[in-house]
């Protein structure tokens, strides 16, 4: 991919994240986080897919603008979850634990997607984050806590 398709398809990736963030927080107040959550990351598949499959034009840019709209807008409704799932006096430590989280996984995350890229293909990157979006969506549609039997 030619650099300048690259870095419009990473900038409509951002502008796409931007936009859709206002707009799913106001689904995630009214249909609720964990819904929102899975539609959005439902929604990411087919564009992420296809962006293993495309190299430049139109539906590439198209592809990462829908890709910024559906995972950009998944860190504030996962740190609203985690505001919500904590009381008054734990809600700082929370979500600090949260960012830092994110923070490294935005550190790790390009060196592994690099690694990842100069050993198998450039578009192994995508199929990693398909996975991580599979098993997020299953996350997601668990309940909150499950019960655990004790055997007698």
């Amino acid at each position: 991919m030619p650099l300048d398709s690259l870095g419009q398809a990473l900038g409509l990736l951002v502008v796409g994240g931007l936009i859709a963030t206002p707009l799913a927080g106001w689904v995630a107040d009214r249909k609720g986080e964990k819904v929102t959550l899975f539609m959005l990351s439902l929604s990411a598949i087919p564009a992420i897919f296809l962006l293993t499959l495309l190299n430049e034009g139109i539906l590439l840019l198209i592809c990462a603008f829908i890709t910024g709209a559906t995972v950009g807008p998944i860190f504030a409704i996962s740190m609203a979850m985690i505001g919500n799932a904590q009381n008054q006096s734990e809600r700082a430590t929370g979500s600090s634990s949260f960012t830092l989280a994110f923070g490294m996984g935005c550190i790790v995350g390009p060196l592994f997607s690099a690694w990842a890229m100069s050993i198998i293909s450039d578009k192994a990157v995508f199929i990693f984050s398909l996975l991580v979006l599979l098993c997020f969506m299953i996350k997601v549609s668990l309940p909150d806590r499950m019960e655990v039997k004790q055997l007698s």
